[in-house]
């Protein structure tokens, strides 16, 4: 398979730009170390949540899909999300047209996760990096569990 890169809306520019570039002042990376884990995390939201949204608007690279596919991890997801969203084997196939419709899936379900962590993060505006706000968010939902609610910063979070 060859996947075509990954597209995002232009509009979430800043909101990735905040995840995956700025520096957090107590590790000195960023919540996301690649725009691919937070696309990854996003579309694993977006799935989640049920939120899938069309790009509709300017888009620009997200994620090169030679960056995608160097991910096992990050490919099998791109796989299940789709499978799981179409309810069909033949997504998988080497068709062009499938593999397309893959990463138009995938683009869609990590612009309804880039949605909601806009939303997460609006929650506590108060927190200029993020992090905060997206372990509330992950705790609240039941995402992390008791054992992991002593979590005390997303490095701690494997992604």
């Amino acid at each position: 398979m060859t996947l075509k890169a990954i597209r995002r809306l232009v509009s979430d520019e800043d909101i990735c730009a905040r995840l995956a570039q700025a520096p957090h002042p107590r590790t000195g990376g960023p919540i996301f170390r690649t725009f691919r884990d937070l696309a990854v995390f996003a579309a694993t939201v977006g799935f989640e949540q049920s939120r899938r949204r069309p790009l509709d608007g300017p888009t620009d690279v997200f994620v090169d899909g030679r960056i995608m596919e160097r991910s096992d991890t990050a490919m099998d997801m791109v796989y299940l999300i789709g499978l799981a969203a179409e309810r069909r084997q033949e997504i998988l196939s080497d068709d062009p047209k499938e593999e397309d419709e893959l990463a138009k899936i995938f683009e869609e379900y990590a612009r309804g996760g880039l949605e909601v962590i806009a939303e997460w993060l609006a929650e506590d505006a108060a927190d200029p990096n993020g992090d905060r706000a997206l372990r509330s968010a992950l705790q609240r939902g039941g995402y992390l569990d008791d054992a992991r609610s002593a979590v005390e910063s997303l490095d701690d979070v494997d992604f």
